[in-house]
């Protein structure tokens, strides 16, 4: 069942331009076709940043919520915090699933990745790198990779400190 009730999880489309550009859409008419549509359970919801690819036409992106069934509870260990996902590329253009880190939101992972992913795309892709918006030791957040291979094992290389005292007061003009 879904958690994102009436509103819908969020999709992966492509968005293809105009025929007459070149494109796979009509004669001065885009076409949009919805590669992924997120269910808000185990497959994620929210992928709030945008997704990369690479030589195989598999598509990796975030979701900034899901992984399991739930609410994220920031701070506390559970599996709602988002997803790090593959989108499989395979004739005749279907993109099946695979969910490659659930993020947990305690001390020693992050929680709810809103941008897109890093990665050097050039000679395939051996770890996708990322950041996270909350989770981590101080609960402000994560540089993340994940090994783009099984069993998918993920490293937080950086943890967001909390803010240090400074006496200075930041003006905003």
């Amino acid at each position: 069942p879904s958690t994102c009730l009436k509103k819908g999880c969020g999709t992966v489309f492509e968005l293809c331009g105009p025929s007459n550009d070149g494109g796979c859409g009509g004669i001065n008419l885009w076409k949009e076709k919805v590669l992924h549509k997120f269910l808000g359970g185990t497959d994620g919801a929210y992928p709030f940043g945008g997704v990369i690819t690479d030589k195989a036409n598999d598509l990796f992106g975030t979701t900034v919520y899901g992984g399991h069934s739930g609410t994220c509870n920031i701070g506390s260990v559970n599996n709602y915090c988002g997803t790090l996902f593959k989108l499989k590329g395979q004739s005749p253009w279907t993109f099946p699933e695979t969910i490659q880190h659930r993020f947990s939101g305690g001390t020693g992972d992050g929680a709810n990745p809103y941008a897109a992913l890093c990665c050097n795309t050039i000679n395939g892709i051996s770890y996708l790198y990322g950041t996270t918006y909350s989770g981590g030791s101080s609960n402000l957040g994560t540089v993340f990779k994940v090994k783009n291979s099984s069993p998918f094992p993920e490293t937080v290389l950086r943890n967001f400190p909390a803010a240090q005292q400074t006496g200075l007061i930041p003006m905003l003009m």
